[in-house]
């Protein structure tokens, strides 16, 4: 009898901890599933916000020498029709438990398809379905002598995103995605960067003085390489001239 009760204690504190850490099997889709990436998105629409005048710390690899930079606004690609369905949709969710073929066959053919690390989580792991081709950024007002209001702005902004394909070319090294950094205007390197995470941050690189403490209207225009253009315009408060000249490095 001791052993049984000792042998049921046992069992729940496994289960316990099973719900705590997720590391259980509980569905057994997620051991077949050999892919990093969780969710596709074929983007038809973009979002974006203002965002926190920060700046990228010293140590960050951004491909070349950068003195400054300014954390502006950032932006969410996604799908009309996976924002506003309500229940089962049978053209995207999540690929684990709801598996679409085509998708799934887009992630072989990047190479996705050996992943063995941590155990899947749906939602994790997102990625753009169509590489971007080109970026286009401009301000309602000059942000300094050099760009009046106008101006294209896409050679003055480094993008931060999720590397998928760097970490999947890679061989899965570390436990998740790190972050690459493109410039704006660098469109043959967005077309070689497959799969990106959905969410890019925008870092302007020459401090925007003339618009220190005003809120001021950007335009995001992005051009995928499946021909699918997407376009925000949105109000930016940008930071006083002190955090400006001075912006807090805060990482990412």
């Amino acid at each position: 009898m001791k052993k049984l009760l000792n042998s049921v204690a046992l069992l729940l504190i496994l289960s316990v901890a099973c719900l705590l850490f997720a590391r259980c099997d509980y569905h057994p889709e997620y051991q077949a599933y050999t892919h990093y990436i969780t969710n596709v998105y074929i983007a038809d629409s973009v979002e974006c916000k203002s965002s926190e005048g920060i700046s990228l710390s010293k140590d960050v690899k951004m491909g070349r020498d950068v003195d400054y930079t300014l954390r502006v606004f950032s932006c969410v690609f996604y799908e009309k029709i996976d924002r506003e369905s309500n229940g089962y949709d049978p053209y995207h969710g999540d690929l684990v438990t709801r598996p679409n073929h085509a998708r799934i066959a887009f992630l072989k053919s990047i190479g996705d398809n050996g992943y063995k690390g941590r155990h899947i989580q749906p939602g994790g792991g997102s990625a753009l379905w169509s590489p971007i081709s080109n970026i286009s950024i401009q301000c309602s007002k000059a942000i300094n002598e050099r760009y009046p209001a106008g101006s294209e702005l896409s050679s003055i902004f480094l993008v931060s995103f999720t590397d998928n394909y760097s970490y999947i070319k890679g061989g899965y090294k570390g436990q998740d995605a790190g972050f690459g950094y493109l410039f704006a205007n660098d469109g043959e390197s967005f077309l070689k960067n497959l799969a990106p995470g959905p969410r890019f941050l925008f870092y302007i690189i020459e401090a925007p003085s003339a618009i220190a403490g005003e809120t001021v209207e950007f335009t995001l225009e992005v051009t995928f390489r499946n021909g699918t253009v997407v376009k925000d315009k949105f109000a930016v408060a940008m930071p006083s001239l002190e955090v400006i000249k001075n912006p807090q490095p805060l990482g990412r």
